[in-house]
Protein backbone atom coordinates (compact mmCIF):
# COMPACT_ATOMS: atom_id res chain seq x y z
CA UNK A 1 0.00 0.00 0.00
CA UNK A 2 1.39 3.44 -0.95
CA UNK A 3 1.87 6.13 1.69
CA UNK A 4 1.68 9.88 0.99
CA UNK A 5 5.21 11.11 0.45
CA UNK A 6 6.53 7.56 0.78
CA UNK A 7 9.76 6.43 -0.83
CA UNK A 8 8.54 3.08 -2.19
CA UNK A 9 8.32 4.19 -5.85
CA UNK A 10 10.73 2.56 -8.30
CA UNK A 11 14.23 3.96 -7.96
CA UNK A 12 13.50 6.21 -4.97
CA UNK A 13 14.49 4.19 -1.91
CA UNK A 14 17.35 2.73 -3.96
CA UNK A 15 18.70 6.23 -4.67
CA UNK A 16 18.55 7.13 -1.00
CA UNK A 17 20.19 3.90 0.18
CA UNK A 18 23.02 4.53 -2.29
CA UNK A 19 23.79 7.77 -0.41
CA UNK A 20 24.17 6.13 3.01
CA UNK A 21 27.69 5.60 4.41
CA UNK A 22 28.41 2.74 6.84
CA UNK A 23 26.75 3.25 10.23
CA UNK A 24 26.03 1.36 13.45
CA UNK A 25 22.61 2.83 14.24
CA UNK A 26 19.96 3.81 11.69
CA UNK A 27 17.25 6.24 12.79
CA UNK A 28 14.39 7.11 10.43
CA UNK A 29 12.17 9.90 11.71
CA UNK A 30 8.71 10.50 10.18
CA UNK A 31 8.73 6.82 9.24
CA UNK A 32 5.49 6.72 7.25
CA UNK A 33 5.50 3.64 5.03
CA UNK A 34 9.07 2.82 6.06
CA UNK A 35 10.28 2.00 2.54
CA UNK A 36 13.90 2.89 3.25
CA UNK A 37 14.10 1.14 6.62
CA UNK A 38 12.47 -2.00 5.21
CA UNK A 39 14.65 -2.22 2.09
CA UNK A 40 18.13 -1.26 3.31
CA UNK A 41 20.57 -3.67 4.91
CA UNK A 42 19.80 -3.49 8.62
CA UNK A 43 22.23 -1.81 10.97
CA UNK A 44 22.96 -3.40 14.36
CA UNK A 45 20.22 -1.09 15.69
CA UNK A 46 17.33 0.29 13.59
CA UNK A 47 14.88 2.89 14.92
CA UNK A 48 11.70 4.16 13.25
CA UNK A 49 9.76 7.10 14.71
CA UNK A 50 6.28 8.38 13.89
CA UNK A 51 3.33 9.97 15.69
CA UNK A 52 0.93 7.96 13.49
CA UNK A 53 0.28 4.64 15.19
CA UNK A 54 -1.37 3.21 12.08
CA UNK A 55 1.80 3.85 10.08
CA UNK A 56 3.89 2.11 12.74
CA UNK A 57 1.60 -0.91 12.74
CA UNK A 58 1.92 -1.15 8.97
CA UNK A 59 5.71 -1.17 9.16
CA UNK A 60 5.77 -3.55 12.14
CA UNK A 61 3.88 -6.16 10.14
CA UNK A 62 6.58 -6.11 7.44
CA UNK A 63 9.71 -6.28 9.58
CA UNK A 64 11.99 -9.12 8.40
CA UNK A 65 12.93 -10.37 11.87
CA UNK A 66 10.14 -11.36 14.29
CA UNK A 67 10.69 -10.34 17.88
CA UNK A 68 8.65 -10.29 21.06
CA UNK A 69 6.73 -7.11 21.87
CA UNK A 70 7.80 -5.35 25.06
CA UNK A 71 4.80 -4.45 27.21
CA UNK A 72 4.27 -2.69 30.49
CA UNK A 73 6.69 -0.47 32.43
CA UNK A 74 9.06 2.35 31.47
CA UNK A 75 6.70 3.79 28.87
CA UNK A 76 6.92 0.88 26.42
CA UNK A 77 3.65 -0.71 25.44
CA UNK A 78 2.10 -2.76 22.70
CA UNK A 79 0.36 -0.42 20.26
CA UNK A 80 -1.92 -3.08 18.84
CA UNK A 81 -2.48 -6.81 19.03
CA UNK A 82 -1.90 -6.86 15.27
CA UNK A 83 1.82 -6.29 15.85
CA UNK A 84 2.26 -8.67 18.76
CA UNK A 85 5.36 -10.79 18.24
CA UNK A 86 6.78 -8.47 15.61
CA UNK A 87 8.09 -5.22 17.04
CA UNK A 88 8.61 -3.14 20.13
CA UNK A 89 6.62 0.09 20.01
CA UNK A 90 7.11 2.85 22.55
CA UNK A 91 4.10 4.89 23.58
CA UNK A 92 3.78 8.67 23.45
CA UNK A 93 4.87 8.81 27.06
CA UNK A 94 8.00 6.84 26.22
CA UNK A 95 10.15 9.32 24.31
CA UNK A 96 13.13 8.78 26.59
CA UNK A 97 16.03 7.31 24.55
CA UNK A 98 16.61 4.83 27.38
CA UNK A 99 13.62 2.85 26.15
CA UNK A 100 15.73 1.55 23.28
CA UNK A 101 18.44 0.10 25.47
CA UNK A 102 16.05 -1.11 28.14
CA UNK A 103 14.27 -3.55 25.83
CA UNK A 104 14.87 -7.29 25.92
CA UNK A 105 17.53 -9.06 23.84
CA UNK A 106 14.98 -10.58 21.46
CA UNK A 107 13.96 -7.27 19.97
CA UNK A 108 17.13 -5.26 20.38
CA UNK A 109 17.75 -4.80 16.63
CA UNK A 110 14.43 -3.09 15.82
CA UNK A 111 12.60 -0.24 17.54
CA UNK A 112 9.45 1.53 16.41
CA UNK A 113 8.69 4.55 18.55
CA UNK A 114 5.23 6.10 18.74
CA UNK A 115 6.31 9.57 19.77
CA UNK A 116 7.29 13.04 18.62
CA UNK A 117 10.48 12.68 16.56
CA UNK A 118 11.94 16.09 17.40
CA UNK A 119 11.52 15.59 21.14
CA UNK A 120 13.08 12.13 20.97
CA UNK A 121 16.04 13.28 18.89
CA UNK A 122 16.70 16.16 21.28
CA UNK A 123 16.81 13.77 24.22
CA UNK A 124 19.04 11.08 22.73
CA UNK A 125 22.62 10.50 23.87
CA UNK A 126 24.71 10.32 20.69
CA UNK A 127 27.77 8.25 19.86
CA UNK A 128 28.50 9.81 16.44
CA UNK A 129 28.08 6.43 14.73
CA UNK A 130 24.43 7.00 13.84
CA UNK A 131 22.80 7.87 10.53
CA UNK A 132 19.59 9.88 10.90
CA UNK A 133 17.24 10.08 7.92
CA UNK A 134 14.60 12.81 8.20
CA UNK A 135 11.70 12.52 5.75
CA UNK A 136 9.21 15.06 7.13
CA UNK A 137 5.93 16.12 5.56
CA UNK A 138 7.10 18.58 2.94
CA UNK A 139 6.53 22.33 3.17
CA UNK A 140 2.91 22.97 2.27
CA UNK A 141 3.68 25.55 -0.42
CA UNK A 142 5.99 23.12 -2.25
CA UNK A 143 3.34 20.41 -2.57
CA UNK A 144 1.19 19.98 -5.67
CA UNK A 145 -1.93 19.98 -3.49
CA UNK A 146 -2.78 22.16 -0.49
CA UNK A 147 -5.03 19.53 1.10
CA UNK A 148 -3.92 17.71 4.22
CA UNK A 149 -2.21 14.42 3.41
CA UNK A 150 -1.42 13.06 6.85
CA UNK A 151 -3.34 12.24 10.01
CA UNK A 152 -0.84 14.42 11.87
CA UNK A 153 0.36 17.47 9.94
CA UNK A 154 3.22 18.99 11.97
CA UNK A 155 2.78 22.61 12.97
CA UNK A 156 3.93 25.14 15.54
CA UNK A 157 0.50 26.79 15.63
CA UNK A 158 -1.82 23.80 15.23
CA UNK A 159 -3.08 25.04 11.86
CA UNK A 160 -0.84 23.54 9.20
CA UNK A 161 2.63 22.42 8.22
CA UNK A 162 4.12 25.90 8.45
CA UNK A 163 7.65 27.19 7.96
CA UNK A 164 8.22 27.73 11.68
CA UNK A 165 8.04 23.99 12.31
CA UNK A 166 10.49 23.33 9.47
CA UNK A 167 12.87 25.96 10.84
CA UNK A 168 12.75 24.13 14.17
CA UNK A 169 13.36 20.79 12.42
CA UNK A 170 16.34 22.05 10.42
CA UNK A 171 17.86 23.78 13.45
CA UNK A 172 17.75 20.42 15.21
CA UNK A 173 19.23 18.63 12.17
CA UNK A 174 22.08 21.13 11.97
CA UNK A 175 23.00 20.43 15.58
CA UNK A 176 22.99 16.63 15.49
CA UNK A 177 26.50 15.21 16.10
CA UNK A 178 26.18 12.42 13.54
CA UNK A 179 25.45 11.80 9.85
CA UNK A 180 22.11 13.30 8.77
CA UNK A 181 20.04 13.10 5.58
CA UNK A 182 16.97 15.29 4.96
CA UNK A 183 14.45 14.79 2.14
CA UNK A 184 12.26 17.48 0.63
CA UNK A 185 11.34 19.51 -2.41
CA UNK A 186 13.63 22.44 -3.12
CA UNK A 187 12.68 25.64 -1.28
CA UNK A 188 14.49 28.83 -0.38
CA UNK A 189 14.13 27.93 3.28
CA UNK A 190 15.90 24.59 2.93
CA UNK A 191 18.47 25.95 0.47
CA UNK A 192 19.37 28.79 2.85
CA UNK A 193 19.46 26.85 6.13
CA UNK A 194 21.26 23.84 4.64
CA UNK A 195 23.58 25.88 2.42
CA UNK A 196 26.69 24.20 3.81
CA UNK A 197 25.42 20.68 3.15
CA UNK A 198 25.84 18.59 0.03
CA UNK A 199 22.66 17.79 -1.91
CA UNK A 200 21.49 15.46 -4.65
CA UNK A 201 18.43 15.93 -6.87
CA UNK A 202 16.52 13.18 -8.65
CA UNK A 203 13.09 12.79 -10.25
CA UNK A 204 10.34 10.62 -8.80
CA UNK A 205 6.65 10.02 -9.44
CA UNK A 206 4.06 10.97 -6.86
CA UNK A 207 0.97 8.88 -6.10
CA UNK A 208 -0.92 10.67 -8.90
CA UNK A 209 1.73 9.65 -11.43
CA UNK A 210 3.21 13.14 -11.79
CA UNK A 211 6.96 13.66 -11.93
CA UNK A 212 8.62 15.86 -9.30
CA UNK A 213 12.21 16.72 -8.50
CA UNK A 214 13.08 15.32 -5.10
CA UNK A 215 16.12 16.54 -3.23
CA UNK A 216 18.10 15.07 -0.37
CA UNK A 217 20.51 17.14 1.73
CA UNK A 218 23.42 15.53 3.61
CA UNK A 219 25.82 16.90 6.21
CA UNK A 220 28.59 14.78 4.66
CA UNK A 221 30.04 14.47 1.13
CA UNK A 222 28.60 11.91 -1.27
CA UNK A 223 30.01 8.66 0.13
CA UNK A 224 32.68 6.52 -1.51
CA UNK A 225 31.85 3.62 0.83
CA UNK A 226 28.26 2.46 1.35
CA UNK A 227 26.40 0.69 4.12
CA UNK A 228 24.51 -1.38 1.54
CA UNK A 229 25.65 -2.13 -2.03
CA UNK A 230 22.63 -4.27 -2.98
CA UNK A 231 20.86 -1.38 -4.75
CA UNK A 232 23.88 0.08 -6.55
CA UNK A 233 23.03 1.59 -9.95
CA UNK A 234 21.37 4.70 -11.38
CA UNK A 235 18.34 2.85 -12.76
CA UNK A 236 16.72 -0.58 -12.89
CA UNK A 237 18.75 -1.78 -15.86
CA UNK A 238 22.04 -0.77 -14.28
CA UNK A 239 21.08 -2.29 -10.93
CA UNK A 240 20.28 -5.58 -12.66
CA UNK A 241 23.55 -5.49 -14.63
CA UNK A 242 25.58 -5.00 -11.45
CA UNK A 243 23.58 -7.68 -9.66
CA UNK A 244 24.28 -10.21 -12.44
CA UNK A 245 27.98 -9.34 -12.38
CA UNK A 246 28.13 -9.86 -8.61
CA UNK A 247 26.43 -13.25 -8.92
CA UNK A 248 28.82 -14.33 -11.68
CA UNK A 249 31.86 -13.45 -9.58
CA UNK A 250 30.33 -15.17 -6.58
CA UNK A 251 29.86 -18.39 -8.55
CA UNK A 252 33.43 -18.22 -9.90
CA UNK A 253 34.90 -17.69 -6.46
CA UNK A 254 32.84 -20.48 -4.92
CA UNK A 255 34.08 -22.88 -7.62
CA UNK A 256 37.73 -22.24 -6.73
CA UNK A 257 39.96 -24.11 -4.33
CA UNK A 258 39.70 -22.54 -0.87
CA UNK A 259 43.29 -21.25 -0.80
CA UNK A 260 43.06 -19.88 -4.33
CA UNK A 261 39.85 -18.08 -3.41
CA UNK A 262 41.43 -16.60 -0.29
CA UNK A 263 44.47 -15.48 -2.28
CA UNK A 264 42.27 -13.61 -4.74
CA UNK A 265 40.15 -12.07 -1.97
CA UNK A 266 43.30 -10.93 -0.17
CA UNK A 267 44.55 -9.31 -3.37
CA UNK A 268 41.24 -7.51 -3.86
CA UNK A 269 41.20 -6.29 -0.27
CA UNK A 270 44.72 -4.97 -0.74
CA UNK A 271 43.51 -2.79 -3.61
CA UNK A 272 41.46 -0.67 -1.23
CA UNK A 273 39.84 2.26 -3.04
CA UNK A 274 42.68 2.59 -5.56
Amino acid sequence: MSYPGGKAAAGVYQRLINLMPPHETYIEAFLGGGAVLLNKRPAPLNVGIDVDGAALRGVAGRLPVPCRTVTGGDGIRNASSSVAGLASIAGNDGCCPGNIDAADDCGRRWRLLHTDALAWLRGRTWTGRELVYLDPPYLMHTRSSSRRLYAFEPSMDGVGCDESWHVDLLALALGLPCMVMVSGYWSELYADLLAGWSSVAFTARDRAGNWHEERVWMNYPEPVALHDYAHLGENYRERERIKRKRLRWRRRLRAMDVLERRAILAELQGMGDG
